[in-house]
């Protein structure tokens, strides 16, 4: 997969939803921000990737699949007081803390709860089953983190770890384009996704 055919999918797809409106709610702007935050970390991904700094690159992965789960969850799922928890005004900001949230395990839980999110939760409950210890032990400088600082990593590692931030990175285009509003918005991300397949990890059954 050439880095540059990344760069050409995220340059499309961020002409879908330039200049998108979107209603003016806290527990839309919370779940717009997380979305964002994916994004730009799959942008940082993209450089790390560049540079083959593969360590990095997986601690943010682990932190972009976090962000679109608490994306989707603060839309769907989250309380109006949980809400507020992930957005506290900054003059607070320093004293805040969102550590009473409900773990990651705990928030797939409640979004398994909504039929209407079944294709979103396939995809996140795969990725979780895949990839959750592997990328943790990175986030916790564990054997992961040591052997593959010591030892040349493989080009197929590489691959495989941006094709998991693209995938996600999707899923926080699609969402941004469905809180406009905007009829057909999906459709034209998902054609767009269409012309790279090889930028995407493979789909699963």
């Amino acid at each position: 997969m050439e880095l540059k055919r990344v760069q050409q999918l995220f340059s499309e797809l961020y002409g879908v939803i330039e200049g998108l409106n979107h209603e003016t709610s806290k527990r839309i702007d919370v779940s717009l921000a997380l979305s964002n935050n994916v994004l730009q970390l799959s942008q940082s991904i993209l450089v790390l990737s560049q540079q083959k700094h593969f360590v990095a690159g997986a601690v943010l992965l682990r932190a972009q699949f976090e962000s679109i789960v608490r994306s989707v969850w603060s839309l769907h799922v989250a309380t109006d007081a949980q809400v507020n928890k992930l957005s506290p005004p900054l003059e607070t900001l320093m004293e805040s803390s969102s550590n009473k949230l409900p773990m990651l395990s705990a928030m797939l839980e409640q979004l398994d709860q909504h039929s209407h999110l079944v294709h979103l939760m396939t995809t996140l409950r795969e990725f979780k089953g895949s990839s959750w210890s592997f990328l943790n032990s990175f986030v916790h400088s564990g054997h992961q983190s040591v052997v593959w600082t010591q030892f040349r990593v493989p080009e197929e590692l590489h691959e495989q770890l941006l094709k998991g931030s693209n995938n996600i990175a999707l899923l926080a285009f699609i969402n941004i384009g469905l809180l406009s509003g905007v009829e057909g918005i999906q459709k034209r991300i998902h054609s767009v996704a269409a012309k790279y397949p090889d930028c995407f990890g493979p789909k699963r059954n």
